[in-house]
């Protein structure tokens, strides 16, 4: 009797599962993912359905950067989306690219066609590593059943993708970092649809990490000063805090290559884009009155 109880149970608790049947890309979407940094620095940046926009009479999401906590700028347009059955395709430059495929079986081999790097879409030309299907699963997300696609990537496993059907992968929506540059770790923290966090990373406590902030994190002046908002848009002007009046501000990149260099004060309102900065990391020094302040910032 107690058995039959049991199995009765668990067939009423199979029947209230349902497989995955809504719209994959639909509008209020946001992925939120995190970034570290080789030197160790980690932030989260997202990106954002910003709307739906009709191209040859085709129906896309249009698709852009933000910080995690903030609102997007219109002007971080990053792509367009569009999900036709299991299907999702990103169009760049007036092309489409399969970005997933939630239909493929164990041994079927998917070759990455795009990659992310602060927000900027790059085409691969083909040659990059082919990643092949090891093991599908289900997982159970908001009630119903979602697909998991594991792939073993580089043939060693060391790249560990996972795609999760409704949601994206395990990396982030354009499946990391990493296929564009090796020394950028990225994961994703948080899927929020409707502004409900429908999916959160197990490995995470919260959807927004920001080890970079407003305040200053490494080496820093006797008066305290410190350049924000860190991460920074290229749109954004660079801010000061309390205390500045002028100085001379100096922009190197990772190799120690000057890129900027001008006297600057309280009043300057430059932005990374007035300074030639594309996305990526970067080193500011702000000479003031013989004192020396050093901080890294991130573009995106």
């Amino acid at each position: 009797m107690k058995h039959t109880i049991i199995t009765a149970f668990f067939l009423l608790f199979i029947g209230t599962l349902h497989s995955f049947s809504q719209s994959w890309m639909t509008d209020s979407l946001k992925w939120k993912e995190t970034r570290e940094l080789n030197f160790g620095d980690t932030y989260t940046t997202s990106f954002v359905v910003w709307a739906t926009e009709s191209i040859n009479d085709t129906i896309y999401r249009r698709i852009h950067l933000t910080q995690c906590s903030v609102a997007p700028v219109a002007d971080l347009f990053t792509c367009h989306l569009r999900a036709e059955g299991n299907q999702v395709f990103v169009r760049v430059e007036g092309q489409e690219y399969l970005l997933y495929d939630f239909d493929l079986e164990i041994g079927d081999v998917y070759t990455p066609q795009i990659c992310e790097m602060a927000g900027e879409i790059q085409v691969l030309d083909g040659s990059f590593a082919n990643y092949e299907v090891t093991e599908v699963s289900t997982t159970i997300i908001n009630g119903e059943e979602r697909r998991v696609i594991s792939f073993d990537t580089f043939g060693s496993g060391a790249y560990d993708l996972q795609w999760i059907e409704g949601v994206g992968s395990n990396k982030g929506l354009f499946h990391g970092t990493e296929v564009c540059a090796i020394d950028v770790i990225s994961r994703l923290t948080c899927f929020e649809r409707n502004t409900v966090d429908e999916y959160m990373n197990p490995e995470f406590d919260t959807c927004c990490v920001f080890a970079l902030s407003d305040e200053l994190s490494d080496m820093g002046s006797a008066n305290g000063l410190v350049a924000y908002p860190n991460p920074i848009s290229s749109s954004e002007a660079l801010k000061w805090s309390e205390g500045f009046e002028s100085g001379h501000l100096s922009v190197f990149t990772q190799e120690g290559k000057l890129i900027y260099s001008e006297e600057i004060s309280k009043h300057s309102k430059l932005t990374p884009s007035d300074m030639g900065l594309s996305p990526g990391l970067y080193h500011i020094n702000l000479e003031v009155e013989g004192e020396l302040l050093h901080q890294k910032m991130v573009v995106y």
